[in-house]
């Protein structure tokens, strides 16, 4: 095992000494990933948690020099399901605070066009407009064969479909279009049985 993945796999063996461990900060955030000076540093110390307890793996649990496919893909599931639970639990709680906050940027809004001022200075801060575009494309094909009729690639950005490279590079043995670069790489994905 590596040092690195030694070092992520000690936080995970604390994660479980943790849990039930946990400082009640309003958040549920376990104490292992509170950061520390050490942390801070990049120094690993698997003898001392990130709260600064010590514990120590009990007979009948892994420790972080063990690691088999059953730990690490349960593991990834459970620690992925609390990132979504704590998430959700979390935009429900901001849900009304951006409620209110739109409220008011539309009271401000309102304000201004009725007083007829672009901005609105207090002791607090300052509301003030910003000119915005929102611009959506109805007709790819249109819109494209305009462009390059007119020769007007100011338009377009550098952005490139990812699907269309794909299907050229299949066509062309594996080349890619020109100007392009690309890059190959495997990502891990998780499934619950």
């Amino acid at each position: 095992m590596t040092g690195q993945l030694k070092a992520m796999w000690g936080d995970l063996w604390y994660w479980e000494q943790d849990k039930a461990m946990q400082v009640d900060d309003g958040l549920g955030i376990p104490d292992f990933l509170k950061r520390n000076r050490a942390n801070d540093l990049g120094e690993i110390n698997l003898e001392r948690n990130v709260a600064g307890k010590s514990s120590h793996p009990s007979s009948n649990q892994a420790s972080p020099q063990s690691i088999d496919a059953l730990t690490i893909v349960s593991k990834y599931i459970e620690l992925r399901d609390y990132v979504e639970a704590q998430t959700k639990t979390f935009n429900e709680r901001l849900a009304p605070i951006h409620n209110a906050m739109e409220v008011l940027s539309a009271a401000a809004g309102e304000m201004m066009r009725t007083t007829k001022q672009t901005k609105l200075s207090t002791e607090a801060g300052t509301a003030y407009e910003v000119p915005s575009l929102r611009v959506t494309c109805q007709d790819v094909t249109t819109f494209h064969e305009w462009v390059f009729k007119y020769e007007q690639r100011q338009f377009l950005t550098a952005h490139v479909a990812k699907e269309a490279v794909q299907l050229y590079m299949d066509a062309h043995e594996g080349a890619i279009p020109p100007g392009l670069k690309t890059e190959t790489y495997t990502k891990i994905n998780f499934r619950r049985k």
